[in-house]
C-alpha cells in the first residue's frame, strides 16, 4: 500500500500522529493554536522519528 502521509498533533491522542490522505473526508481551520511553541513540536516529531516510532517520513506539516 502506498499512499501520502500528513504528520500532525492529535489531540485525542496527545501526540504527532500520521494520517492517510486517501482517508481524509473534511477538513477545517480553525483558531486555536498548539499550546507549544513549533519548534517544540518539530523537536518531538523528530525524536519520534529517530527511535522509529512512526514509520519514516520525508515531510511534515504543522
Amino acid at each position: 500500500m502506498a499512499g501520502r502521509l500528513i504528520s500532525a498533533w492529535c489531540e485525542l491522542r496527545d501526540d504527532i500522529r500520521h494520517f492517510r490522505t486517501d482517508r481524509i473526508e473534511t477538513l477545517s481551520e480553525i483558531s486555536a493554536r498548539y499550546p507549544r511553541r513549533r519548534h517544540d513540536l518539530i523537536k518531538l516529531w523528530r525524536e519520534a522519528e529517530s527511535c522509529e516510532k512512526f514509520p519514516k517520513m520525508t515531510t511534515a506539516i504543522f
